[in-house]
């Protein structure tokens, strides 16, 4: 198969049967004239461990490296601006089952529904502490059922909808439907298969999982930078597996909790900067929004390493301003919210072979 490689700057694509490979020079292996001295090495370091009878790193080895998706960029939706289908600082994206398209349109104060083909349908919102206003929505969570989850950062709430955006509950803020619960200034919002949602407090640094509409199940996190403390979180996710992934924005990295809140895995701290959102896309590979960089990047969710990165800061297609939130839908393909352009961009994923 034919390969067209293109450089700019560190990062090369590479045109693969349509389909971009973007690849970090930082991360690529190179070859060298040292394999010989390497072998000997190696060759020298087995006989050490047998001498000692030391095993070598087997728990390691045994792991397969995952590889990052190759990518064909599809479409793009929005504008910067005021109207339907226009966005100004949007901060939260979510795809439902049946492919609609929700955008926490923070500075707009509304949420905006779109079909897969990024065609507008309807909004709900408008600024206020009303039923089915807004101030400052940042996250926004398709479930697995009918609803439709927001957090409603400046109210301090959580605002329940139909898919077809009419209310259907609250919690917290003044405006509940049922008793209030303590929320601080929100962050972000994430459902797992078994309807558990999770919000981010991004004034308490800490994540709030919910079993209820009205019952607070337990919180974690903590303010700092030590392992499984967060500094003012934002976007999370949860995996398959139950695993929560956190982006914990002040401190430049992504923070992973088991169901129950204990700390499973830190990383990221590297390569990361002002990480607003994360998604899990096939094959478990954590998608995170690098927003201080201006681009996407993978991470192994065996090794917690970077295995590849997407767009550079721009406005043309895979390239990124500031993005804030990313989703994957059930068929795999790949929405970047691309926040400083004022749009959504979607890709379509294939793994290599």
């Amino acid at each position: 198969m034919r390969k067209r490689r293109e450089k700019t700057g560190s990062r090369e694509a590479y045109l693969v049967g349509g389909f971009y490979e973007i690849r970090d020079t930082r991360y690529e292996p190179r070859t060298s004239n040292f394999w010989p001295l390497v072998l000997v090495l190696c060759l020298f370091y087995a006989q050490v461990c047998l001498a000692a009878d030391v095993p070598g790193d087997t728990a390691s080895a045994s792991v397969p490296k995952q590889r990052a998706p190759l990518f064909r960029f599809m479409m793009e939706f929005g504008v910067p601006g005021v109207g339907p289908g226009q966005f100004k600082n949007p901060s939260g994206i979510s795809v439902s089952q049946s492919g609609d398209i929700y955008v926490a349109d923070t500075d707009n104060d509304r949420v905006q529904r779109f079909s897969p083909r990024g065609v507008f349908l309807d909004q709900v919102g408008g600024f206020g502490r009303r039923d089915a206003q807004f101030n400052r929505p940042v996250g926004v969570a398709a479930g697995f059922g009918l609803e439709v989850y927001v957090a409603d950062s400046r109210n301090r709430r959580l605002s329940i909808f139909t898919q077809g955006l009419r209310l259907a509950g609250i919690v917290g803020g003044e405006g509940a439907v049922r008793p209030a619960m303590e929320l601080g200034f929100l962050g972000g919002v994430a459902v797992s298969r078994s309807g558990q949602v999770y919000v981010t407090d991004a004034e308490g640094n800490q994540v709030v999982k919910f079993t209820r509409f009205d019952r607070v199940d337990r919180g974690f996190g903590g303010i700092g930078y030590g392992g499984g403390e967060l500094s003012r979180p934002a976007g999370l996710a949860v995996a398959e597996d139950g695993k929560v992934y956190v982006a914990d924005q002040e401190n430049d990295r992504v923070v992973a909790f088991d169901a129950f809140g204990g700390l499973v895995a830190v990383f990221g701290e590297e390569d990361l900067k002002t990480p607003a959102g994360v998604a899990v896309a096939p094959h478990g590979i954590v998608v995170v929004a690098d927003t201080g960089h201006h681009r996407v990047v993978f991470f192994d969710s065996r090794r917690y390493q970077v295995i590849g990165e997407m767009g550079q800061a721009g406005d043309g297609p895979m390239a990124f301003d500031g993005p804030k939130g990313v989703a994957v839908d059930l068929d795999g393909y790949l929405y970047v919210l691309d926040s400083g352009n004022g749009r959504v961009q979607k890709f379509q994923m294939r793994w290599p072979e």
